[in-house]
């Protein structure tokens, strides 16, 4: 039990408690207020006229309380004073339950497909959504999302993972989208998970093609029906390193791009799978790995400079009024690898170990001189190129 203590002492420790230093202080305008229990003190303001202003001196007297520690008798204490002290220094636990986790994690993947402005409005009144009210309280999702954790955190700098704190759940969900049916033709591109904080660094990239433009980057591969059954997450140079993937003396010798496209490409599961992507990926050197460690099939557009240089006439030529839509050249190296280039709006580059020219069909294209749409001759690899990326 506590006990408190009074005692008064000057404010300034420059005052002395001798009254004789202040018999020299003389103040004009001071004047002193009589004590009414002291009768033998006159009352020098009787006949005076009453002043303005009257200066007023500042305390030199300060209380100060001072608490001692006293043994508490718990027998002679009343319940009040047993409430106040066992309310300090409570630590409170915290305890849930797998089927709530579910649960969480349910409404978390509605409020994905089903997005509101803001996070109360799934709660509110006149915006009020069933399906997650109904099931968790508000106050007790905001709890588990700021309690829950995926990783032990103490951890984290042991790694170069920047996204360690949800890796477990990452690789768990990587694996079971392994798990399900794949098709022989996939595709692999660039996926983006919108996110327009500002707490996510380099981390956070942008892709004007996209629609979400801002946000984080992963490499997806997924079947012709749009399924994903891979992904990598992009966080840089230790993106492979965080991603737990020993690289091979050939995966090694590869670039950047195709080590992703080497990687996404162990976990299928069909034989002779055929992969189709975008230029960010293709090169003349990824199609050659894949034809020759994975028997596996490749067709994707390409950068000029990445396909070596093969006798092909340039893309300035086809860019040239005087070529018409449509037209395409094409040759094949030693390996059977085709390097094709072709005349759309602009000139488009494709590289295939797996597909050819013929059979030579037609596309439509609008022409803004006719304003009306016409047919162009179309080669096979392009075709089946345009009909296979509509997976990512």
């Amino acid at each position: 039990m506590n006990q408190t203590h009074t005692a008064v002492v000057p404010l300034d420790p420059s005052i002395s408690d001798d009254d004789s230093l202040d018999d020299d202080i003389s103040d004009p305008n001071y004047m002193p207020v009589p004590d009414p229990h002291n009768e033998d003190t006159p009352d020098t303001t009787e006949g005076q006229p009453p002043t303005s202003k009257r200066r007023c001196r500042r305390p030199v007297l300060e209380e100060v309380h001072e608490e001692e520690d006293v043994e508490e008798d718990v027998g002679t204490a009343t319940p009040q004073e047993k409430r106040s002290t066992t309310n300090k220094d409570v630590s409170t636990t915290f305890a849930t339950t797998d089927e709530e986790i579910r649960t969480f994690i349910a409404i978390l993947l509605y409020m994905g497909v089903v997005q509101l402005p803001s996070l109360d409005d799934y709660w509110a009144m006149t915006t009020r959504v069933p399906q997650v009210a109904e099931l968790m309280t508000s106050k007790r999702f905001r709890l588990l999302r700021r309690l829950i954790h995926f990783n032990d955190n103490s951890q984290i700098n042991a790694t170069v993972d920047c996204f360690y704190k949800i890796r477990p759940i990452f690789n768990f969900l990587s694996q079971a989208f392994r798990c399900e049916p794949q098709t022989p033709k996939t595709s692999i591109d660039e996926v983006m998970v919108g996110f327009k904080g500002k707490t996510a660094g380099n981390l956070r990239q942008y892709i004007q093609n996209k629609p979400d433009k801002w946000g984080f980057k992963l490499f997806s591969r997924a079947s012709a029906d749009g399924f994903v059954h891979d992904m990598v997450l992009y966080q840089g140079l230790t993106m492979l390193q965080g991603h737990g993937v020993k690289l091979t003396p050939e995966q090694e010798a590869l670039s950047t791009t195709s080590k992703i496209v080497s990687v996404l490409a162990q976990t299928m599961t069909c034989s002779q799978s055929a992969i189709f992507a975008d230029n960010f990926f293709t090169s003349l050197q990824i199609a050659r790995y894949l034809k020759n460690t994975h028997g596996c099939r490749y067709t994707g557009t390409a950068r000029e400079n990445r396909i070596g240089n093969p006798p092909l006439k340039s893309t300035k030529n086809f860019e040239k009024k005087s070529v018409p839509r449509g037209h395409f050249d094409y040759t094949s190296t030693d390996d059977g690898i085709l390097a094709l280039h072709w005349k759309d709006n602009k000139a488009v580059t494709i590289l295939s170990n797996d597909l050819g020219v013929d059979p030579v069909s037609t596309c439509s294209r609008y022409c803004k001189e006719t304003k009306r749409k016409e047919e162009v001759q179309c080669p096979n690899v392009k075709k089946s190129y345009n009909a296979n990326m509509l997976g990512n």
